[in-house]
């Protein structure tokens, strides 16, 4: 159900379906390991609204990355974000890891100009220091070992 006014949006329920390359915009990273796979985007009900010069997100959405791709054929694993807005220009989360070898987590924030930041960790799942998901964990993690933080740590 799509409610349409002149300065809101509102999506309840909400259950879109796109292809990751669309995440490559958000971050120069993401962009360069060329990431591909499945997007499936759900929600109980999402409002964006006009207010003065800004948008402004109410709800949550939960996002789902299966399988996620890089580099052309690089499988990395499945993913889950939960973004938030509370009645704000910017969105907030958690990055979560279902299954892979190359497992992600932390915070995401997306801002009014659609930047991603991620501070939390990148790490390979023991046995994987020897798979082909090292180009990919080393343009993340350029430190040689096995595991970095990224952002504010």
């Amino acid at each position: 159900n799509l409610s349409l006014g002149s300065n809101q949006l509102t999506m309840q329920p909400l259950q879109i379906h796109l292809p990751a390359e669309a995440i490559g915009s958000l971050s120069p990273m993401l962009s360069a390991l060329a990431p591909e796979g499945k997007l499936r985007l759900n929600s109980e009900a999402f409002t964006i609204r006009r207010s003065k010069s800004q948008w402004l997100h109410q709800g949550q959405i939960t996002a789902f990355w299966q399988p996620a791709i890089f580099l052309n054929d690089i499988e990395a694993g499945n993913y889950q974000v939960q973004l938030r807005g509370n009645d704000t220009p910017t969105l907030s989360g958690e990055l979560a890891t279902l299954s892979g070898k190359l497992e992600l987590q932390g915070k995401l924030q997306l801002n009014e100009r659609n930047e991603l930041r991620m501070d939390g960790r990148v790490r390979l799942a023991p046995g994987a220091e020897s798979s082909k998901l090292q180009p990919v964990f080393r343009a993340m993690c350029g430190n040689g070992l096995n595991e970095c933080f990224l952002g504010a740590h």
